[in-house]
């Protein structure tokens, strides 16, 4: 994730957050921060990859609960009562 700096311009952009997390990335993405995907350098890909593979856990996966208005009302139509 990147910005451009306030009061700055030398360099014109500087870099806030790196990370190698898809999810995070999504995140900054949706709170309407500026993010590139670049490629990571085989030196930091090879240090890196042991401590993902002894350390990663995905996200569990979260139930979405929809918010329906109109739900109780259909299915109180389907039994034949009004309110």
């Amino acid at each position: 994730m990147w910005r451009k700096p306030d009061d700055d311009p030398q360099p014109p952009v500087r870099p806030e957050v790196v990370t190698v997390s898809y999810n995070e990335a999504a995140r900054l993405l949706d709170g309407g921060e500026q993010v590139d995907a670049v490629p990571m350098l085989p030196e930091i890909l090879a240090w890196l990859t042991p401590y993902v593979a002894e350390n990663y856990k995905p996200e569990p996966k979260r139930k979405v609960k929809r918010n329906d208005p109109f739900a109780r009302d259909g299915a109180d139509r389907e039994r034949g009562r009004t309110r």
